[in-house]
């Protein structure tokens, strides 16, 4: 019973209860750490606000670089999201003045 409380063996664990965050031993440390990496620059690139709140909230390093070095700050602004750009300066502290390639 102490590894149920630890550990997430279920594919729907973690909907049932959010509160509680359980260790899925089915996924590699990289994947979870790529997923995370892939979804908030994808989020900056398409301007997706919503999507970029929840990497903030889900503690998500804002400040995760791609293969180039370029952030979700530089990919937002690139593309001409002011909105997801704003969110990244003065709610992540960004910093803005971070070199682009």
């Amino acid at each position: 019973k102490e590894l149920v409380k630890i550990f997430n063996f279920h594919r729907f664990d973690n909907l049932i209860n959010k509160e509680t965050v359980r260790i899925d031993p089915r996924k590699y440390t990289n994947e979870v750490r790529w997923t995370s990496m892939i979804a908030l620059l994808y989020s900056a690139t398409t301007g997706d606000l919503t999507a970029l709140k929840r990497c903030y909230f889900n503690d998500i390093n804002m400040s995760l670089s791609n293969y180039d070095n370029r952030t979700a700050l530089h990919l937002s602004a690139a593309e001409g999201h002011l909105e997801c750009t704003e969110f990244l300066v003065e709610k992540c502290n960004l910093d803005p003045l971070t070199k682009d390639r």
